[in-house]
């Protein structure tokens, strides 16, 4: 697969992605949506924007999603059970430390060289 040339290779995947679309519902509109997301994967990778992210984001979407309604079962529908328990309340602050350390590293001013 690695000697294949690209020129080959991609044209080949994007019909076999085109095939499996078609195929799962029998309908038009998958290839459609097929290629509305890969403009948009194409748009996210001129802009820069990282796709593993949105990739594990799209991933974990139905079990956080199932989670949070089991969360907001048992606290009868109260959100405010999140900030109010010790370990939900730790991960947040962890995830907060995390957020800050990084923007921190990122917008760091860095230090000027004197030239003497």
């Amino acid at each position: 697969v690695l000697k294949v040339p690209s020129n080959i290779l991609l044209p080949l995947i994007v019909v076999l992605c085109a095939i499996g679309a078609y195929a799962l519902n029998n309908r038009v509109f998958d290839m459609w949506g097929l290629i509305l997301f890969g403009i948009i994967g194409l748009a996210m990778s001129k802009a820069g924007v990282p796709a593993p992210p949105f990739i594990l984001g799209f991933i974990l979407e139905s079990a956080f999603e199932t989670n949070l309604r089991r969360g907001l079962e048992y606290s009868n529908g109260n959100f405010l059970e999140v900030f109010t328990r010790p370990i939900s309340a730790m991960f947040l602050i962890l995830a907060i430390v995390s957020l800050a350390a990084t923007l921190y590293k990122q917008y760091k001013p860095k230090k000027a060289t004197s030239e003497e």
